[in-house]
């Protein structure tokens, strides 16, 4: 079994990371720090690093909403089983910029699934 986990650092993504890993299950997690730039951001790399070095599994750090990279990515890794879970780190992401919560939320996980 190979898992990617999209949104793997995220406040849930990163236990299930952690959870696949303690079963020896085979992941590999895609977030993108960048995404959040309108957050306070040093927060955010500190919350990302920490998260980070508690997996195993490697980080792609895109866009997803980039199908260039998300399908060399499944070509390349060729996952058995993708968990989606790209979502704005909070409300406030959301309250500035909701058409990017939109466009990260259906256009990333339609660039999955074509």
């Amino acid at each position: 079994m190979k898992v990617l986990i999209i949104g793997g650092l995220g406040f849930i993504g990163h236990w299930v990371v952690r959870k696949l890993e303690e079963r020896g299950i085979e992941c590999q997690v895609v977030d993108c720090e960048k995404t959040y730039s309108t957050q306070n951001s040093e927060w955010m790399k500190r919350i990302f690093d920490s998260r980070a070095r508690q997996i195993k599994s490697p980080v792609h750090d895109f866009d997803i909403l980039d199908r260039d990279k998300v399908k060399n990515l499944l070509v390349t890794y060729q996952p058995t089983h993708i968990i989606f879970l790209a979502s704005p780190p909070n409300q406030s992401a959301v309250d500035t910029d909701i058409t990017q919560a939109i466009r990260v939320m259906i256009e990333g996980l339609n660039n999955f699934l074509r």
